[in-house]
């Protein structure tokens, strides 16, 4: 099981984990993998073991953090690329968000929220959160830490196992299991001040 190091301080106080994920490019993916705690991110692969376990391997997980970064990237983001209207290297091009060694930038990470209808919010420091909205208030919520000069994501899980959300990934293929990772919007941790400045 994928155990991190424990956030004492702050808003955390013990209660929650970061947890290491490989620096390729794609950890926001990586990340969102493990707290959805995927099988699989194809409808080609059968589904094999937990992302968060043991038997899963880094080398899985890897293939699925990429693979579920195809699907977002191909569930439209083309359309929404242009749809920004925006200078040409302002934000990613559609081919730069495939590219798995490619960091995700702003624009990316909205789409990727929107997508996958979940709030992301980003802890950059004890007194920084960035929140990127799911599709509605209701949406449930992944926290995620944003490290090392600001290029690499990794998640933060609740310490507990106590509390699961129910969560059907909206993308065709993409399997994921009960998670426990997910936050409901109402969640007594997001109600804090640090967490209501972002929204």
């Amino acid at each position: 099981m994928l155990r991190g190091r424990q956030l004492k301080g702050g808003v955390f106080r013990g209660n929650y984990e970061r947890t290491f994920m490989p620096g390729d490019g794609s950890c926001l993916f990586h990340s969102l993998a493990c707290i959805l705690d995927l099988r699989t991110a194809s409808s080609v692969d059968p589904p094999g073991p937990p992302y968060c376990e043991d038997a899963c391997g880094w080398s899985k997980r890897i293939r699925v953090g990429h693979r579920l970064r195809e699907k977002i990237v191909d569930a439209g983001y083309a359309a929404y690329y242009r749809a920004l209207d925006l200078p040409p290297g302002t934000v990613l091009s559609p081919a730069q968000a495939a590219d798995p060694s490619t960091f995700a930038d702003e624009a990316l990470i909205a789409f990727t929220a929107h997508t996958l209808d979940i709030t992301l919010y980003i802890v950059g420091s004890r007194t920084s959160v960035y929140a990127y909205p799911g599709r509605s208030a209701t949406s449930p919520c992944a926290l995620l830490a944003h490290t090392v000069a600001g290029s690499h994501f990794e998640p933060i899980l609740p310490s507990d196992e106590s509390s699961s959300v129910d969560y059907s990934c909206p993308l065709t293929g993409v399997v994921s299991g009960p998670t426990k990772s997910l936050l409901p919007a109402t969640d007594p941790l997001l109600q804090d001040d640090l967490f209501q400045s972002a929204m």
